[in-house]
């Protein structure tokens, strides 16, 4: 393993565990963030999180609201690696594909398409965790540092 990997993987533990160890009380706290994977070359990190029922809509799927906080987080995420702890939201265009069910995880990756000085532009895509090739939902986001 590189020493980038290793640098950005040990960032985004930290990153993820500080979250749990303060925010639990908070919405990104109980969607219960995990790390996967990152890759430094790429400029990709992949998290997951537990489909829970108190997250679904009345169609029984989760709801998209919660989706689209999950895309910006796991997007927030890459954008604290490059840009710093307190990389900000500056706009999210969330495309929903299809309906997530709430009994299983949630995957998402997400790859910087531009980390400049204070801005990183992103690209996110989810899936459930058994059917990768069936995209819950994209989202392209802006970031400032």
């Amino acid at each position: 393993m590189s020493e980038k990997k290793i640098k950005m993987e040990e960032y985004m533990k930290s990153f993820l565990k500080n979250i749990e160890d303060t925010q639990g009380d908070t919405i990104i706290g109980m969607l219960r963030p995990n790390f996967v994977d990152c890759d430094p070359e790429e400029a990709t990190v992949t998290l997951s999180y537990p489909a829970m029922k108190w997250e679904r809509n009345p169609l029984n799927v989760m709801q998209g609201g919660v989706v689209a906080t999950i895309l910006d987080f796991s997007i927030a995420c890459l954008a604290t690696y490059y840009g710093g702890p307190q990389a900000v939201t500056v706009s999210l265009q969330t495309s929903y594909l299809r309906g997530c069910p709430i009994d299983g995880t949630l995957v998402v990756k997400v790859r910087a398409t531009k980390a400049g000085r204070t801005m990183i532009h992103a690209f996110a895509e989810c899936w459930e965790e058994n059917t990768p090739d069936k995209l819950v939902a994209t989202s392209v986001g802006v970031y400032y540092a």
